[in-house]
């Protein structure tokens, strides 16, 4: 996913057809938060939260920011939430009228038998 800062909100501005985000929600819902603000994509409050202050961070301090995440995501708006492991890579770059943005590389782990958190 590419993301760029556009009047202090971070939106989504491109995601790869074969990337993690389409693998877990599908091409459709994943082409459908193309163009979104981060707060409205369909992973839950906290984690456009996570998200954006992660994309905060990499752009005021530039490089390469890594995490491990586990959440509860739903695969479509109706569906229930499970659990899912995932790395994420965050990196700063320029295009090329010098304006930053940041791209995002998820790699989802295989998932637990089990959420290890209590219900």
């Amino acid at each position: 996913i590419l993301y760029d800062r556009l009047g202090g909100v971070w939106h989504s501005r491109a995601v790869g057809r074969n990337s993690a985000f389409a693998h877990w929600y599908g091409w459709v819902l994943a082409r459908a938060n193309v163009d979104r603000p981060v707060a409205q994509m369909n992973s839950g409050d906290d984690l456009c939260e996570e998200v954006s202050l992660a994309l905060d961070s990499v752009l005021s301090r530039g490089g390469v920011h890594y995490s491990e995440i586990a959440a509860r995501l739903n695969r479509s708006p109706a569906a229930p939430r499970s659990f899912v492991r995932y790395q994420r890579v965050l990196l700063e770059l320029t295009d090329q009228k010098g304006r930053p943005f940041v791209a995002s590389v998820i790699k989802i782990l295989d998932p637990p038998a089990k959420d290890p958190r209590p219900a």
